[in-house]
């Protein structure tokens, strides 16, 4: 009885929130590729990730870091390179995360994801890995609780819901994406001062454009180019937080990846908007529904969701497919202020298995994501789309600004594009019909509001203490259940949640809100 009670002791123990590198490094050249990828990869402060250790041989040294990576911003002392290689066997056994640099014996590592360890494939010549979604995502999947990715969340949608209120009192009507093809060389024709415009990637280096366009949004979500070790990322981060810093625009990306940016980058922390991927099929509002769609580029996943919760209107430039004219270099052609041209084998090299990996279906990919977003924009939402240069995108290639578009001209020759002629503009302002069930209680020190609600029209559940706003419910959990039961709705995502930390509250009250028009109150006294 005493040996399987020990046993099952064994069997229950949790691991130590560690993560450990196997086998051990007999490469100096492998030792220090992996040493410096965790340095950037896995910041320990506000996370539960304790330490860090590789293992080497005696005869190899660390070496210093690649010129093709860059360097971390956070400290990195939980990261250690450990030498007694008898220990490794059961600091593996011990750990939470157990990551693969090279093949290795499956039937133990078998047994390693039997006791309950996470066996993660890093190794960076092995196309099926995909280390660099591997390690990108690492903290966010095994080191941050469902209750503090959701406040996270939680803050980030706040910090939407603020901002895009800012947009809409302006009035705009018209909105523009920007993505980094050649014909974004034609910015300047135009003028922009009055849409919602939204740029991704590299455009950040280019500060006369930047200028010109103004932005309230810039998007990326690239684990190797924007979010990932290399040298290109780098510097990208280094211009991104230089134009958060002195602009009004914040940044949204793709909260598994661009949570890195939070530990990192603290100084735009509260400039950044995480949101994650819940959505098989394209989001056209994010005040409703707070969630990404599981397409392909930042085009779908980020700035048409974006642009889509304030426009029905669209203009697109620089979102030029495979070019006729020009080299696609690097996969595309990009315009020649908005890509690091000279940077860009520094992500190859870091990232070997990337560029195969997405040769065999990316643009294919792409494609069929750009046709469902725009097609469904059209005839369930009444989105129009608009190129303002040629594109060779299936989706866009017939899309060409129309003429009755094209009249009205600024003192300086740009064409005004927030010009939408009175037949054109599409009124939004229906009435939110709702059906809800909100509950609130105490939960793990905190007070938690919950249930689901439904809604025929746009609205936000705000939530009020001592009567004054605390914030917003987040609206992106699926509750299949309630679409069975309410069909009519076509809102899957219906389930809600909103934390608070516990403090002297006896008090909280829901409001449904339309606008400013209160639909529905409710109090719960605690």
């Amino acid at each position: 009885m005493e040996i399987q009670k020990k046993l099952k002791e064994l069997m229950c123990r949790k691991p130590e929130q560690k993560i450990v590198y196997y086998p051990e490094f007999d490469s100096q050249e492998e030792l220090a590729s992996h040493y410096y990828r965790a340095c950037w990869y896995f910041p320990a402060q506000n996370n539960h990730c304790a330490k860090v250790h590789l293992y080497k041989t005696s005869d190899i040294t660390l070496g210093s870091r690649p010129q093709h990576m860059g360097s971390s911003r956070a400290p990195t002392d939980h990261i250690r390179i450990q030498t007694n290689l008898s220990k490794i066997t059961k600091d593996a056994e011990n750990a939470a995360v157990v990551l693969l640099w090279k093949k290795c014996d499956s039937e133990w590592m078998n047994r390693l994801q039997r006791k309950g360890v996470k066996v993660v494939n890093i190794d960076t010549n092995d196309e099926s890995a995909a280390e660099y979604g591997r390690y990108c995502d690492l903290i966010w999947r095994y080191f941050k609780t469902e209750e503090e990715k959701k406040k996270i969340i939680q803050e980030s949608y706040n910090r939407f819901v603020c901002y895009a209120d800012q947009i809409r009192a302006k009035g705009w009507k018209t909105g523009c994406v920007f993505g980094t093809g050649p014909s974004l060389e034609t910015a300047e024709q135009f003028d922009f001062s009055n849409c919602v415009c939204v740029v991704c990637n590299s455009i950040v280096q280019n500060e006369k454009l930047l200028s010109h366009i103004k932005p309230q949004f810039v998007t990326a979500g690239d684990v190797v180019s924007h979010l990932g070790v290399s040298l290109y990322a780098e510097t990208f981060r280094n211009d991104l937080i230089r134009y958060l810093k002195n602009s009004e625009a914040y940044y949204l990306t793709t909260a598994p990846f661009g949570y890195l940016l939070l530990e990192q980058c603290p100084e735009i922390a509260d400039k950044v908007i995480l949101a994650e991927q819940v959505m098989d099929e394209p989001n056209y509002d994010l005040i409703r529904l707070f969630g990404l769609p599981k397409l392909d580029s930042t085009f779908n996943i980020h700035m048409l969701p974006i642009i889509h919760t304030f426009c029905d209107n669209i203009f697109i430039l620089g979102c030029d497919g495979k070019s006729k004219t020009r080299s696609n270099e690097d996969f595309w052609a990009h315009a020649q202020d908005a890509q690091y041209f000279e940077l860009v084998q520094s992500g190859h090299i870091c990232h070997p298995t990337f560029d195969r990996n997405r040769k065999k279906n990316t643009y294919h990919r792409y494609q069929d994501s750009v046709l469902y977003s725009v097609s469904e924009g059209e005839k369930r939402h009444g989105k129009r789309y608009y190129t303002l240069q040629q594109s060779y995108i299936d989706a866009l290639e017939n899309k060409k600004l129309p003429d009755e578009l094209r009249k009205k001209y600024n003192a300086d020759g740009q064409l005004v594009l927030s010009e939408i002629p009175e037949g054109m503009v599409r009124n939004t302002e229906a009435a939110a019909e709702v059906v809800e069930n909100i509950k609130v209680k105490k939960e793990n020190g905190g007070i938690l509001v919950y249930g689901w609600v439904l809604s025929k029209g746009p609205c936000r559940i705000g939530v009020y203490v001592q009567g004054k706003l605390h914030g917003y419910a987040v609206w992106n959990l699926k509750r299949p259940d309630i679409q069975k039961k309410y069909p009519e709705y076509e809102m899957p995502f219906s389930g809600i949640y909103y934390y608070m930390d516990q403090v002297e509250i006896s008090e909280v009250i829901c409001r449904i809100m339309d606008g400013t028009k209160i639909v529905q109150e409710k109090k719960y006294m605690l």
